[in-house]
């Protein structure tokens, strides 16, 4: 179970995982929908390139370039992607507006060390456009178009030890997980997900302590307790987002 604290004004929301232990593939999915009341602006420079796997290219003294941009099927969205200060960091942001940083890429294991220090070596990118038909409800098909970046971590501390973060970009949208492997990882016990995430201001939420409870309307910096998922915030009245983990999963081996 994911337990959402919120702190402070501008800190970040830590997100922990009760303790897990790691087998062939361990997954951390994380998910960010958003809502825009009144229509956007007409949509622009629609991707439909077969993308490739692209290594991090080297800047001009041939030191690699650990920092890339994903955008959503239409360019409304745009995810940076870069790795400092011992963690991998997110920027989701539309137009000049940011909505929120993420921090993630650092764990804590059973022996009370922090892993972290992760950096990016390698992407790969993918554009799908297609539709699926859901076995009932109101719609025959939806479409699924998105944005994907596979990009490869590696820990210059331990260079066998390695992790993926996947990206997905949506116009509704976006999301990602982090997904070890046994090929690269040894088995141990996760005691701790230092994921977390940082909101430019102390937006309107709406939270509730558990499954079916009261929903309270609060501030950000007001939520004492552990949140159930999804989170709803408000960021202004034109725009509404949901914040959510849907999915851990353990493959054993």
């Amino acid at each position: 179970m994911m337990d959402c604290h919120i702190n402070s004004l501008r800190s970040k929301a830590d997100i922990y995982l009760s303790s897990v232990r790691l087998f062939r593939v361990f997954l951390l999915f994380y998910f960010v929908i958003i809502f825009n009341v009144v229509p956007s602006e007409a949509a622009v420079n629609f991707l439909t390139a077969d993308f490739g796997v692209n290594p991090v290219p080297p800047d001009s003294q041939g030191s690699q370039v650990r920092s890339f941009k994903l955008h959503s099927p239409s360019g409304k969205l745009e995810l940076s992607v870069w790795d400092e200060d011992g963690s991998i960091q997110l920027s989701l942001s539309s137009g000049s507006s940011i909505l929120t940083k993420i921090y993630t890429g650092r764990f804590k294991s059973d022996d009370d060390h922090i892993n972290e220090n992760y950096q990016i070596v390698k992407r790969e990118e993918n554009s799908i456009r297609e539709n699926w038909r859901p076995a009932y409800g109101e719609r025959k098909e939806i479409p699924n178009h998105y944005h994907e970046a596979i990009i490869t971590l590696s820990n210059p501390e331990n260079p066998i030890s390695s992790l993926k973060l996947w990206c997905r970009m949506y116009d509704e949208g976006m999301a990602f997980r982090l997904e070890f492997d046994s090929s690269s990882t040894s088995a141990k016990e996760l005691l701790g997900d230092l994921t977390s995430f940082q909101f430019p201001d102390n937006h309107m939420a709406w939270v509730s302590s558990r499954a079916q409870s009261e929903i309270l309307k609060t501030t950000i910096d007001s939520v004492s307790f552990a949140a159930e998922r999804p989170l709803v915030i408000r960021r202004h009245e034109h725009s509404i987002s949901l914040w959510g983990k849907p999915l851990w999963s353990i493959f054993p081996g």
